[in-house]
């Protein structure tokens, strides 16, 4: 159990005690901002009876929508506070922990990410098994500066960013209203001349160091992981309110934060950098649309979940209705021949053995009082 600290001003969000409960749960995180028709296809692939969902829907779009279309799941919830998404931002960081808190609360034993643009590629009976009798944390990772990242990502950690709106709106009818004209002003007229001259200042060498003297880390968002490091998670945020208000002033803190907290930790033997996900990206910034020219690929992966996934009408540059078809045949067949009696473990990246189990209980350190590193110390 976890007492809740004092709220820090650079805390994200307010830190709930954590209630246990004695029913074992796995807990589905997903974040939508679009196509609630997806988010019921998704759902219902992954319903079961002791599943439950979390769902953090941007506060750019109207979520009456996206509760329609799942009014009749029970063990469906839809978090708040909701966060004005924007790529690059820190309040991408901040559902994801809206979500954990409210998952970690319900009792959820085993919690997984997902976006709305993701579907199962194994069979429900598959993924349940798997994620409520594992301790294997699944988290893509790599030491910055890494070679899959442009620039090494150093300059993710190291440049100082304005990425989010500082403003909030409480009330629906001014956020969609006065909100909106106040964002175009942020975006055009002081997000980007500011980020372009500490781009400048970054190149001239105005770069920061990470607090607390952590290895700072990065890879994909999306992740799945036991109660236990989500409890970590949430004890480190309430410790350490100075990396919190670090990652603010990041870039894709999504792909950054999680990541550095759990291999700075004493969780990191138990981590698989295998997140169980398969993803083709486009040569950009954004994953491609997955077509059914990809299933065999998918199969391959051994990957528990594929993303992108567009149904008809949602893009203009493609859909995977066809893939997604033969993706619900393919895990019903799965699921009539699967056997709960066997555990079915997927490939590890490192080595063969399973990690170790993780303990009960693991406090996360507080680096509140720590000597003065030197800049050039840091990696540039």
């Amino acid at each position: 159990m976890i007492a809740p600290a004092n709220r820090s001003p650079d805390s994200m969000d307010t830190f709930t005690h954590i209630r246990e409960t004695s029913t074992p749960v796995l807990a589905y995180l997903l974040m939508v901002h679009q196509s609630p028709r997806q988010l019921a296809k998704l759902v219902a692939a992954l319903q079961a009876p002791d599943v439950q969902f979390f769902v953090h829907v941007d506060r750019k779009v109207e979520a009456g929508q996206f509760r329609y279309m799942v009014r009749r799941q029970r063990n469906v919830k839809f978090v708040r506070p909701r966060h004005l998404i924007e790529w690059g931002g820190c309040n991408m960081v901040r559902a994801e922990l809206v979500m954990m808190r409210a998952a970690v609360r319900a009792g959820a034993k085993h919690l997984v990410l997902l976006s709305g643009a993701d579907f199962p590629v194994w069979s429900t009976p598959r993924l349940t098994n798997y994620f409520t009798t594992t301790s294997t944390i699944h988290i893509e990772h790599y030491p910055i500066p890494s070679i899959y990242w442009d620039r090494g990502a150093l300059n993710r950690v190291r440049q100082y960013w304005l990425c989010d709106d500082p403003f909030t709106f409480k009330r629906d009818r001014w956020f969609r209203t006065v909100g909106r004209v106040w964002r175009g002003v942020w975006n055009r007229l002081i997000r980007r001349p500011a980020n372009f001259a500490l781009k400048v200042g970054y190149e001239l060498g105005l770069r920061r160091g990470v607090p607390g003297n952590l290895k700072p880390f990065v890879g994909s968002q999306w992740w799945s992981m036991p109660r236990s490091c989500a409890e970590y998670v949430l004890d480190f945020v309430e410790k350490n309110p100075d990396i919190v208000k670090f990652y603010r002033y990041s870039h894709v803190p999504d792909e950054s934060f999680i990541q550095t907290l759990v291999m700075n930790s004493p969780l990191r033997d138990s981590v698989d950098k295998n997140n169980l996900r398969y993803v083709e990206w486009d040569g950009g910034f954004n994953p491609r649309i997955l077509d059914l020219g990809d299933l065999d690929a998918i199969v391959a992966s051994g990957a528990a979940f594929a993303r992108k996934i567009v149904l008809s009408g949602s893009s203009k540059t493609g859909s995977s209705d066809t893939l997604l078809r033969a993706l619900v045949e393919r895990r019903r067949m799965e699921a009539a021949e699967f056997d709960t009696t066997r555990p079915r473990t997927p490939r590890l990246h490192d080595d063969d053995a399973e990690p170790s189990p993780l303990p009960e209980t693991i406090i996360a350190p507080a680096f509140r009082e720590r000597a003065s590193v030197p800049r050039s110390s840091h990696a540039t």
